[in-house]
């Protein structure tokens, strides 16, 4: 996708996508309408360790969830409540109301408030989990899934997050923007606007907790130059497109128009899910070794899931001594729970690859023996 934008001499402050033409590296790796990676190419070559993002076309079109029109909501799910958020432009600062979904789907075209909720149970039936997914091995690692709806204009901060997902999309168009993990100790710097909550608690001004002091709609390159020289990637849905975010990817995620979005997430294991850098980009996503099986044949539905696997964070290899009973079990015809409230491919430059093995071994190698992290911004953020 052509990117064009004006000299950094004539306009410094634009938008994270359009920010820095010379480091763009294309769009993330594509997959045409139907086409899906096996389970074991999509643990092998995607989701284990750093991973990279994947664009799937078309994967929702076939969904009930495309006919969920405002009134098909009223209908199936107006008396549930759900989360609401009065600010549409993230600053993870804003108030946070309950309301019946009938409520907020009667004020979210006249007002500034966006939900983002699990998603109701009602409406699990209507989406389905991605054909690759449905293994054992990543089944019973799913923890949660969340709908997000609003009538477009919303903004994410820069963040990552300490779970893999999949957001397919419902309704309306987003664009992301990824930066490589290998990054980290560059974008949380203040040199790049990062500002550490934890260390330092502030209570006004600013867009986050984290990259408190970047706007993602008018990024300053004159007092942060680093962001004009960074790798980056986007990824533009469209409405029926899904799109994986492997964990740990530094993104930014603008919608627009009436937007209807659900992301399933699930945790690997220690060694990726526990946040030890050092260990991220080379130890194996051990629950997935020679366990993929048993697998589902056909697609199934959010409902026919059980929900609510927690990762321990209780050290390395911790994930071995969880109780089977405290596993997601997906079964095939299966009623679920609800979810638990917790309040070959194409494409341009590949992310991961940068469009040559020499940039992804120089990414991967940037980070070794580093201590063990919670990584900022890992809550649910995809907008």
């Amino acid at each position: 996708m052509l990117r064009l934008t004006l000299p950094l001499c004539a306009a410094a402050a634009v938008p994270f996508g359009e920010h820095a033409p010379d480091a763009y590296k294309g769009t993330i790796k594509t997959f045409a309408e139907g086409e899906f990676p096996t389970t074991a190419d999509f643990y092998s070559k995607y989701a284990n360790s750093w991973g990279q993002p994947l664009l799937f076309k078309g994967a929702a079109k076939h969904m009930a969830g495309m006919k969920w029109t405002d009134d098909v909501l009223i209908a199936k799910a107006g008396a549930h409540p759900i989360d609401v958020e009065f600010a549409k432009k993230e600053t993870r600062r804003a108030e946070v109301n309950r309301l019946p979904f009938a409520q907020f789907l009667s004020r979210y075209n006249t007002s500034d408030i966006y939900s983002v909720t699990d998603v109701p149970p009602p409406m699990m039936p209507d989406v389905e989990l991605l054909p690759f997914l449905g293994c054992a091995g990543y089944t019973k690692l799913l923890d949660v899934a969340t709908m997000w709806m609003s009538s477009g204009g919303t903004y994410s901060v820069l963040h990552n997050d300490d779970q893999d997902n999949i957001n397919c999309l419902f309704a309306g168009s987003k664009r992301m923007v990824f930066w490589h993990p290998a990054r980290r100790d560059l974008i949380q710097s203040k040199a790049y606007g990062w500002h550490n909550y934890n260390e330092e608690p502030l209570h006004d001004g600013g867009y986050g907790s984290f990259a408190k002091w970047l706007d993602v709609k008018d990024v300053d390159l004159a007092k942060y130059p680093g962001w004009a020289k960074l790798p980056w990637w986007d990824g533009d849905m469209e409405t029926g497109d899904c799109l994986y975010i492997p964990h740990k990817w530094y993104h930014t995620v603008a919608s627009k128009d009436r937007n209807i979005a659900v992301n399933v997430w699930w945790w690997r294991n220690d060694a990726n899910g526990g946040n030890v850098r050092g260990d991220v980009a080379k130890e194996p996503n051990a629950p997935f070794a020679g366990e993929q099986g048993p697998c589902v044949a056909g697609p199934f539905s959010l409902a026919e899931c059980e929900w609510g696997f927690e990762h321990t964070h209780g050290g390395k290899g911790a994930w071995k001594q969880t109780r089977a009973k405290e596993f997601t079990h997906c079964k095939k015809g299966g009623r679920g729970g609800s979810i638990k409230l917790q309040g070959g491919g194409e494409g341009g430059g590949e992310a991961g690859e940068e469009g040559g093995e020499e940039d992804l071994e120089e990414e991967g190698g940037q980070e070794e023996n580093d201590e063990e992290t919670r990584d900022a911004g890992d809550d649910h953020d995809e907008l």
